[in-house]
């Protein structure tokens, strides 16, 4: 009978190790998944902060580029209400090139002239206000 009782007391022995091992090593692991949860949960939150501030900058910056060009198109339509009252372009070329010719100057450039320039003018602009947005946006990203 002692064999068998020896034997019994190994066996419960062995069984309350691996079953303690098995119980230490469940929680170990279920305490690493809520480490890496939280972990994750507080990435998660860092991320989302971050996001809802880099989207009130673009909004922002977006909003301010828009109202730019809306000036920009507002000073162009009164550029070209203020070109109507000019002249159309000199067609007699009969005399010789003069220093003073009429047409010779910004002041007295044609219509033509002057509306083409006024639009590339305005064109540049909101090329230079769409390059700011950019560097704005890109500055407040980094």
């Amino acid at each position: 009978m002692m064999p068998y009782a020896a034997l019994a007391a190994i066996i419960v022995a062995v069984a309350a190790f691996v079953g303690g091992y098995w119980r230490g090593e469940s929680s170990k692991d279920t305490e690493w998944r809520a480490k890496s949860y939280q972990e994750l949960a507080e990435a998660n939150e860092a991320a989302r902060k971050q996001q809802t501030m880099w989207q009130g900058v673009v909004n922002e910056t977006v909003k301010n580029t828009a109202t730019e060009k809306r000036r920009i198109r507002n000073s162009l339509d009164t550029a070209l209400d203020q070109l109507r009252q000019r002249p159309e372009r000199l067609t007699d070329l009969s005399d010789a090139p003069r220093a003073h010719c009429a047409g010779g100057t910004g002041a007295e450039l044609s219509r033509t002239d002057a509306e083409f320039l006024s639009r590339e003018a305005a064109r540049a602009n909101e090329i230079r206000a769409g390059l700011i947005e950019c560097y704005a946006v890109m500055d407040a990203t980094q």
